[in-house]
């Protein structure tokens, strides 16, 4: 099985999906959740990033799902 991969960042309780939905769009993370689930992603793995000073921490997603 091959498989074929989306990454997204969580920042501030949101989540970017510029690469499904456009630039600019973010979602809570309860809605983006729920829509990648329904086009078949699943959560594979999660990047903890520091944050600079003053800022928030950057949280990576990378998603999967079968290719095809």
């Amino acid at each position: 099985m091959t498989w074929e991969y989306l990454v997204a960042e969580l920042s501030n309780g949101f989540v970017e999906l510029r690469q499904q939905l456009g630039e600019g769009h973010r979602q809570s993370l309860q809605g983006a959740l729920s829509y990648l689930g329904s086009q078949r992603w699943e959560l594979a793995t999660t990047i903890s990033g520091k944050a600079a000073y003053g800022s928030n921490p950057v949280v990576t997603l990378i998603f999967k799902r079968p290719k095809g």
